[in-house]
């Protein structure tokens, strides 16, 4: 594959975050949004792939909790996610 072409990672969108092994600060991040969507019951629901690609950080940085770090933690990982869809997609990660 070449390593410049742009991952289509559409057909990933049903795929829930909990079924991606990530790095610590990403797993962090993803953690702290389950909480959110723990306490806020429902009203904020960000469980899948195709939800954390429409999550605005504008949107997100205004949650209780949540602070700088986590707004550009976010903006980090939307950047990679097709990384690590690749690694999924390729069996590294498991599901």
């Amino acid at each position: 594959m070449d390593e410049n072409a742009e991952t289509d990672i559409s057909e990933y969108y049903q795929t829930p975050l909990a079924s991606l092994v990530l790095p610590e600060k990403y797993a962090k991040l993803i953690k702290r949004i389950i909480n959110i969507n723990v306490s806020l019951k429902g009203e904020f629901n960000v469980e899948t792939v195709g939800d954390i690609v429409r999550l605005e950080p504008d949107q997100f940085s205004n949650f209780q909790g949540v602070g700088k770090l986590y707004v550009e933690t976010l903006i980090e990982f939307k950047k990679e996610l097709p990384l690590f869809l690749d690694k999924l997609r390729l069996g590294v990660c498991r599901t």
